[in-house]
Formats: C-alpha cells, structure tokens, sequence
C-alpha cells in the first residue's frame, strides 16, 4: 500500500488529476447505481405493497360475501335434490373435459416453443410420449371402473 502511496506522491500535477477524474467518475457511477437501486426498490416494494393492500380488501370481501350467502343459500341447497346418476356421470364428464383442456394447453404451449427453437423432433417425441401416457391412463381408469362396478354389484 505504501507503494502506491509513494508512486502517487511522484505523479505530476495533471497526472494526479486525471487520477482524481478517474476516481470520482467510478465513485459517481456507484452513487449513481445504489440511487437507482435504491428508487428502483422503492418503487417495486410501492407496486407491491398497494397489489396487496388491495388483494386483502378483495379477500375481505370475498369472505363477507361467502358468509352472507351461506345464510341464505344454505337452507336452499338442502332442500334440492341429489343429483341422479346422469347428471352425476355428466358432470364428472365435463370436468374431466376441463382439467384435459387445461392439462393440453400447457402442453401445446410447450410443444410450440420448442417448434420455435428448431427442435421440432424433440416436440414430436414429447407429444407421442404424452399421448401414450394419456392412453394408459385412460385404459387403467377404464378398468378401475369396471372393477368398481364388480365390487358394486358385489356388495349389493
């Protein structure tokens, strides 16, 4: 340290100005950086806390709202009938049918992005892996109903 120190001291007037320049530039670009930090963060913890703020206030009256309909629709769900078996079967039809739209759109969403990076042979073979996946699914869901049914008829 007492090197530098003493090659400072021999440096010529302009030299050790041009040392000085050079300083405070590094120094005001650190200011300048931990500023912007600093407006950047506040800025993002603003957005953040209000997105919150708000999302509570929602979640209240969401909670408010369920509360108040539970008094009043309560006593009318227990006075509808069940569900008969078409309508149950239809039913859990059509959520199946949902939770197969969402589960392909991810994966359709996949499959296109690696289309778009040039790796359409790869999007095939995850496509042709996915449906034999769904496949065997489908054909182990289909014998677990039919064993249910026998257990069913079974028990009766």
């Amino acid at each position: 340290m007492s090197s530098f120190i003493n090659r400072f001291k021999s440096l010529t007037g302009e030299q050790k100005q041009l040392w000085a320049l050079g300083a405070s530039i590094i120094g005001m670009g650190y200011s300048m950086k931990y500023a912007y930090y600093r407006a950047a963060e506040d800025y993002i913890k603003k957005g953040m806390e209000d997105q919150d703020r708000d999302a509570q206030r929602h979640l209240a009256e969401a909670h408010r709202l369920a509360k108040e309909y539970s008094t009043v629709y309560d006593p009318k769900l227990e006075e509808l009938a069940p569900l008969t078996k078409k309508q149950a079967a239809d039913l859990r039809k059509y959520y199946e049918v949902e939770a197969h739209k969402i589960e392909f759109s991810e994966e359709y969403d996949m499959l296109e992005y690696l289309k778009r990076e040039d790796k359409a042979e790869l999007a095939a073979q995850i496509k042709i892996h996915n449906q034999k996946k769904r496949d065997q699914v489908q054909r182990e869901m289909e014998a677990w109903k039919v064993e249910r049914a026998k257990q069913k008829e079974e028990g009766r």
